[in-house]
């Protein structure tokens, strides 16, 4: 019954193949064929439509009678119009896919409309807490089950029904432990019609907003949403929007016609159109105020042109588009992310269709929207995107947990009121920044901050040329780093560093305007010229060096930055290695590190070993002692039992695949490994570290049961050989290729037997999903070719890590 609601509407017949691309209206001739084809099914099921007692079947039933002869006749009628007989189809006929598919799922219209029968027995079954049967097509199972059935798990999720379906199609429905409501079974059926519709790109068929509204008046309201999408565009691309949000959908027709308006009917928040000023053009406004004969608009094509009087008789109202409707099938905020998608997809092609009419922000304290105006009306914006794909905008989503997006001059902020007052904060601090400093912290930010001072010598290692090092670090961790804006005429801030003798780093010798006699190195040597220093840098020089500028004095037009050691006292020749007490120098430096707590404290590690790097002893007596209970979810650090020699065994990618199988952090920090996590993940991690040290899995050496899984291929065991890999016996399964799935799951993969190249796997991960994904990763790429490095183009990043695989 769910199979069958989801095809086209019937009072059209689109033509596939055709180069316009038009529908064409159902012929008298071809309407009469479909209503021959319904009789006959009818006929042929009446003992199943007799047998089906409920009023609400018989409406399935119908449904799927009339869906049977649509498909049979839509089929015919696009092979009919193409020339192309049933014995013409082959694999090389360019209309074969769809109308071969539309004559397979219309083959049998009786075993259809029987199935759909059969829907009055969910709903007994369901009061009786029996269990439900279905069948579906074979390539819907096939898609289904890809991925580890990861679209399965997530519609059980959604229904609360489980979903045991086999390759052939036949699919088991069982409610799970704690599903109480009527409507999850028929929910479930609805699922598996929408997942096919997402599939093949198919709209819904009313019975589904039907059936939607049986559900809901059994008391139970199922996790859907409807979006309204103007009708006369291009359908935006929903297998890639509902991959990223970890939802289904499809359209399901059109919304309501706009209200009729008689002629100077105007109200407030309509879109018109008026003349503006003396000009003889027409530009679009919104109402502000109506008036006797006069209306107060806002112009919407620049808000600095300010509010204008206009007159009636010269404005007209602008009409709605006729919109479709968009059900998105998902949890909550997934449902939100994915509307905020379909929103800026909108506003990129009808500019002012979402912003003319700015959404009023939630005050609720849970999940709601905000919306925020950016600084100058976005003048800033390209400081809130930073980079090709918008890096900066999903830093800033990582650090509040937020989902976010810009819609024309506003921020569209989707999470809990926390989360969407820290992004809204956040984001006047990103405008504000100058040159990669902030004055300050905003108290709101305080529990999304970590302020860690830096010692001078490590400035330029941590930095990088153009920030890169600390770019490449916000990546990686999901953070937001600002330094604090240094005081006027440089120096430090005042911030103390372990290990440190505070900032007492100047004192009396050398000042601005003394003579000395600096270093120049020529081919034939060294050579030593007078010269005057013109300022002490506040910045240090490559190896964290005071630095100073000069000028020479047998040529005054050239002036050098030299570094202390390069300078010596004129006639006495002594070296030079302070500078005079009254001048700045550059000093520590904080760096605000903005981020969720656990990428804030692997930001810290990591740049803790950076400085670790050229001023050894810095940490050496730093406490990263676990603080709060053992084993508890608070976030902590402790150092990791395995000697150096045998942390000398575990590559670094190795450690950092353990380390985000078990939601922790690591760095290397002198000599020391330290992990940062809740003591239970930093327990998992060091037994995790203990198997890629020894580089196998012994039975003695397993974790805690339940995480591991074996990944299967077609036998019992997933065994890598040639008749596995793809053209030429290649193994698709390179050390490239399972560490690219070792990443995209968060898992670790071992081999069971390292001996044997192609043996059996071995996945390990507390994650039951994340072990089911990356052993149906592993079945599909074990037939791919791998492919090389070089040719990988870098896509944008997605906010999760679900693969939708349309």
């Amino acid at each position: 019954a769910a199979d069958v609601a989801f095809a086209s509407a019937p009072d059209q017949v689109e033509a596939d193949g055709d180069a316009e691309g038009e529908e064409a209206d159902v012929s008298s001739d071809v309407a009469a064929a479909v209503a021959d084809v319904v009789a006959q099914a009818a006929a042929e099921a009446g003992g199943a439509v007799a047998a089906s007692p409920g009023a609400f079947v018989e409406d399935v039933v119908g449904e799927a009678e009339a869906a049977a002869g649509l498909a049979a006749a839509k089929a015919e009628l696009a092979m009919t119009d193409q020339g192309v007989g049933e014995a013409d189809m082959t694999d090389d006929t360019p209309i074969k896919d769809e109308a071969g598919q539309l004559a397979e799922e219309a083959a049998d219209p009786v075993g259809e409309a029987q199935a759909a029968a059969e829907g009055d027995e969910a709903g007994a079954a369901q009061e009786t807490g029996e269990d439900e049967s279905e069948e579906i097509g074979r390539q819907d199972a096939e898609w289904l089950l890809a991925d580890g059935r990861s679209r399965l798990r997530l519609m059980a999720s959604w229904s609360g029904v489980s979903f045991n379906l086999s390759p052939e199609g036949r699919v088991k429905l069982e409610g799970m432990e704690g599903t109480t409501h009527f409507g999850a079974i028929l929910f479930a059926e609805l699922l598996l019609g929408m997942a096919r519709a997402c599939r093949l790109g198919f709209d819904l068929a009313p019975l589904f907003a039907d059936t939607l509204t049986e559900i809901e008046q059994s008391g139970w309201t199922p996790p859907v949403s409807v979006i309204e999408v103007p009708s006369k565009e291009a359908r935006p691309p929903l297998a890639v929007f509902c991959g990223q949000t970890q939802t289904f959908a499809a359209f399901g027709g059109q919304s309501e016609p706009p209200e009729q308006r008689a002629p100077g009917d105007f109200r407030v928040n309509d879109l018109v159109e008026a003349k503006y000023g003396k000009k003889d053009r027409y530009f679009e406004a919104k109402v502000l105020k109506v008036m006797d004969d006069a209306l107060l608009v806002k112009w919407t094509y620049d808000d600095d042109v300010p509010p204008a009087e206009v007159p009636k008789e010269s404005t007209t109202v602008k009409v709605p588009p006729l919109t479709d409707k968009l059900f998105v099938v998902g949890t909550e905020r997934d449902r939100m992310r994915f509307e905020l998608q379909i929103l800026k997809w909108i506003e990129d092609r009808i500019p002012g269709y979402v912003t003319n009419f700015v959404r009023d922000s939630d005050g609720c304290e849970g999940l709601g929207w905000t919306v925020v105006p950016l600084v100058d009306q976005g003048a800033h914006k390209a400081k809130l995107t930073g980079g090709t794909h918008g890096e900066m905008r999903q830093k800033i989503a990582k650090v509040c947990g937020s989902q976010l997006d810009y819609l024309g001059g506003y921020a569209y902020v989707i999470g809990t009121l926390k989360e969407r007052t820290c992004t809204a904060t956040l984001l006047d601090l990103v405008q504000a920044e100058r040159g990669g400093a902030v004055e300050s912290v905003p108290k709101s930010l305080d529990s999304l901050c970590t302020h860690l001072p830096l010692p001078m010598e490590a400035m330029n290692l941590v930095m990088g040329s153009k920030q890169d090092t600390l770019s490449a670090l916000e990546e990686e961790t999901g953070t937001l780093m600002f330094w604090a804006a240094a005081p006027e005429g440089g120096g430090g801030d005042g911030a103390a560093v372990p290990g440190a003798a505070g900032t007492d780093d100047a004192a009396a010798a050398v000042r601005k305007g003394d003579m000395i006699e600096g270093k120049y190195s020529t081919r034939k040597g060294v050579r030593w010229f007078e010269a005057h220093i013109l300022a002490i840098l506040p910045v240090p020089g490559k190896d964290g060096e005071q630095m100073v500028k000069v000028r020479w004095d047998y040529d005054e037009t050239q002036v050098s930055d030299l570094p202390l050691s390069s300078i010596r006292t004129v006639g006495t020749q002594l070296p030079i290695t302070k500078v005079a007490d009254d001048v700045q120098v550059q000093g520590p430096r904080t760096l605000f590190i903005f981020g969720q707590e656990l990428p804030r404290k692997c930001a810290e590690l990591r740049l803790m070993g950076l400085v670790e790097s050229v001023r050894p002893g810095t940490y050496e007596n730093f406490d990263f002692a676990p603080k709060g209970e053992d084993g508890g979810s608070e976030v902590s650090t402790e150092v990791c039992a395995f000697t150096e020699e045998e942390l000398g065994k575990c590559p670094e990618q190795r450690r950092k695949a353990a380390a985000a199988a078990t939601n922790c952090g690591c760095a290397i920090v002198g000599s020391r490994c330290i992990i940062a996590g809740s003591g239970e993940d930093r327990a998992r991690y060091q037994e995790y570290l203990r198997l890629v040290i020894a580089a196998a899995v012994p039975a003695s050496s397993r974790p805690a049961a339940g995480e591991v899984a074996i990944a299967q291929g077609e036998s019992a065991r997933f065994e890598r050989s040639s008749a596995a890999a793809a053209d030429g016996g290649e193994d698709g399964l390179t050390a490239d290729v399972i560490a690219g799935i070792e990443a995209e799951t968060k898992t670790l993969i071992f081999s069971e037997d390292p001996s044997q190249a192609r043996g059996a796997l071995i996945v390990v991960s507390p994650v039951e999903d994340a072990r089911h994904r990356a052993v149906g990763l592993l079945e599909r790429k074990q037939h791919e070719r791998p492919v090389s490095k070089t040719k990988v183009v870098p896509q944008e990043e997605d906010d999760d890590d679900f693969d939708y695989g349309a």
